[in-house]
């Protein structure tokens, strides 16, 4: 059971200041692991083509993950996740 999010769709919600939006994508992919399933992040191309960017099936890998973004938003003087 895989869950699949596009980059991008995190990417804008972080550049637009969405925060609650990627919240929910974060609290969401937990529970989806929690249940026994893996999140792919994924890059989508309007070729129809897309690229695998990481693959994650713990909430530590997850957990990292949002840390690595916190810290970018931390350098841009956003809030974090």
């Amino acid at each position: 059971m895989n869950l699949t999010i596009n980059i991008t769709d995190v990417n804008d919600a972080l550049t637009f200041e969405q925060i609650p939006i990627v919240r929910a994508i974060f609290s969401y992919a937990e529970e989806f692991i929690n249940n026994g399933g893996r999140i792919i992040i994924r890059k989508e191309f309007i070729s129809n083509e897309s690229l695998i960017l990481a693959e994650f099936t713990t909430i530590e890998e997850i957990q990292n993950w949002k840390n690595k973004l916190n810290e970018i938003q931390t350098s841009l003087n956003r809030e974090n996740i």
